[in-house]
């Protein structure tokens, strides 16, 4: 079978004055406009805006693609189509700088908020994987989105999924999960559930428990690691190291083909107890997923210098307030989840997983798989949890093909000129 080749995630978006919008401090322009001023086109990104949230808390977020402003007379109605983008782990809303021309390219407005701690967004001590879905009714609520997509990537998979089980059915046009964290118990019961990490790394295994037994000693150790590497990455050295490990990663798909084969393990399959039927729209999908063309790379392949400074933008940003925001993800990420994966009736949950993932074990991922709902579109990919960002393009069609085109009032260009860095 071929391989689909993707570059890696950049784009652009814009949301209603609830409350004013951030502006980064530098290299600030704006010229005010009046009612009988033309409207401009909207700026190409807008990375760094605010919302403040009625617990007075704010929420950092991102919007790339935004649509233009749309006069009161008009009759043209926006088709683009808004995705909420849940960011990986340690990440940020920069994240979205990395998805290139695709929203431009398959018409959707691309929406990335900062959790709580990460980048913009105030810390909550007390948040869980529940409690933060209030932070996107609040969200789309100031950008005006009567319905919108949810995709969670890596850490971001389990607040996907929080998402599905928490939001009305009506507000979600389509739930994804791609190279998501799975959950490392069987159930949210404390007198049932049973630890399922046996194939989670050494690493994170550290971590989990260190997030639980000594948290300020584990944020004190990764503040001072985090010092030395925010000077090494500006080194010669180490900026060379990360472009190989980027053109290593590349690589990889042209390597690999996909392990796509119905009625084999490694494939594309639903979680019901019996095989996706031929003929069914589900699997129809599977098989569009599986034949699409590579793209155009000279189009939408990131340089390696620039796949290298929008990695370092968006890791870097994530600790902007230091590290206890990823301490905290830690400890929510390895404990369970607060709703029991059962319990979710959302229909239709689209999941996209490499087979040789060891960050994201695939193991662990097909048994939380089976206990979503039956309706849940599953595709196992041969790839690990990097390489997956090739396959990226392909999820995103998939998971905007499933669904309607969402209202996207108040999501127009602002009107003036900023100029706003990122």
């Amino acid at each position: 079978m071929a391989t689909t080749r993707t570059g890696i995630p950049t784009a652009s978006l814009k949301p209603r004055s609830c409350s004013p919008p951030s502006i980064p401090k530098p290299s600030l322009k704006r010229t005010n406009t009046t009612q009988s001023s033309p409207k401009l086109p909207p700026p190409p990104h807008l990375l760094n805006e605010k919302l403040t949230l009625p617990s007075g808390q704010t929420l950092g977020y991102a919007i790339y693609n935004p649509q233009p402003p749309q006069s009161a007379s008009s009759s043209t109605k926006t088709s683009s189509k808004p995705l909420i983008y849940l960011h990986g782990y340690p990440s940020s809303r920069l994240e979205g700088l990395n998805f290139n021309t695709w929203p431009k390219k398959h018409n959707f407005t691309l929406i990335i908020p900062d959790r709580p701690g990460f980048g913009l967004s105030s810390p909550d001590p007390s948040r869980t994987l529940l409690s933060w879905t209030n932070d996107i009714r609040a969200l789309s609520h100031h950008l005006h989105l009567s319905s919108f997509y949810i995709l969670g990537c890596s850490g971001g998979g389990p607040y996907a999924l929080s998402c599905a089980h928490a939001l009305p059915g009506d507000m979600l046009l389509g739930v994804g999960v791609i190279a998501g964290s799975p959950s490392w118990y069987t159930s949210t019961d404390v007198g049932k559930a049973s630890l399922n990490a046996k194939d989670v790394t050494l690493s994170r295994r550290v971590l989990a428990w260190g997030s639980l037994s000594c948290p300020g000693f584990i944020e004190r150790v990764v503040d001072g690691v985090l010092g030395c590497l925010r000077w090494a990455v500006k080194t010669e050295f180490v900026g060379g190291l990360i472009d190989r490990w980027i053109e290593g990663v590349k690589q990889q798909p042209q390597e690999q083909e996909r392990h796509i084969e119905e009625g084999s393990e490694g494939n594309t399959r639903s979680t019901g107890s019996e095989k996706p039927n031929p003929s069914s729209s589900s699997s129809l999908e599977e098989r569009d997923f599986q034949k699409q063309d590579p793209p155009e790379t000279d189009e939408l392949s990131l340089s390696i210098t620039e796949a290298r400074n929008n990695l370092l933008s968006s890791s870097l940003e994530a600790f902007t307030q230091g590290s206890r925001a990823t301490i905290q993800e830690a400890r929510l990420l390895s404990q369970p989840w607060g709703f029991e994966l059962e319990d979710i009736r959302y229909d239709g949950i689209k999941i996209w997983h490499g087979v040789r993932d060891i960050n994201a074990p695939i193991s662990m991922v097909r048994d939380m798989v089976e206990r979503l709902p039956e309706s849940t579109v599953f595709t196992e990919i041969d790839a690990d949890h990097y390489s997956m960002g090739y396959f990226f393009e392909d999820a995103l069609v998939g998971l905007l093909d499933s669904g309607g085109g969402g209202d996207l009032k108040g999501l127009e260009g602002r009107q003036g000129v900023e100029d706003i860095e990122s």
